[in-house]
């Protein structure tokens, strides 16, 4: 069974090959487009908990989801050109979706890591962005922005 499997696997090599080429293209656009989006994020959340007082959690989903309409803006202009959905509006209400289960995730990460362990918000943030960033752009590739191939 494993042989029939290689031969299956080499068999459509090319194929592979090209789609975890795009893949991997599509990662970097999107990482690209992440990093806008976090320094809007994070500068969001900077502004508004260090400058304004304002709570750290409600500054850093204040953050995120203004990162998240710059993200979804980008995103579908210059990263994905094959689209799961036709109707723009189920579209980004889909993007946004996985965008609020990434609040979640990132509100889970900045509360344990400020909380738990002590470090300060904006140090939180780094490893709660690199998280959302690898999670949301699977889950968006997979329901959004698959290929029709």
């Amino acid at each position: 069974m494993t042989d029939e499997l290689a031969v299956a696997l080499l068999a459509n090599t090319g194929n592979s090959e090209k789609k975890i080429n795009k893949i991997l293209r599509q990662f970097c656009l999107y990482s690209l487009v992440g990093g806008l989006a976090f320094c809007i994020d994070f500068g969001t959340l900077l502004l508004l908990f260090k400058y304004f007082g304002l709570n750290y959690r409600i500054a850093g989903a204040a953050g995120f989801l203004l990162g998240l309409v710059v993200n979804y803006t980008i995103s579908v202009i210059w990263v994905f050109d094959e689209r799961s959905i036709s109707n723009r509006y189920i579209e980004f209400i889909l993007y946004a979706i996985v965008g609020i289960f990434g609040l979640f995730v990132n509100d889970q990460i900045l509360y344990f890591c400020t909380e738990i362990l002590n470090f300060d918000p904006s140090i939180s943030k780094i490893p709660a962005a690199a998280i959302v960033l690898i999670v949301n752009f699977a889950l968006r590739k997979l329901i959004l922005f698959q290929s029709s191939e």
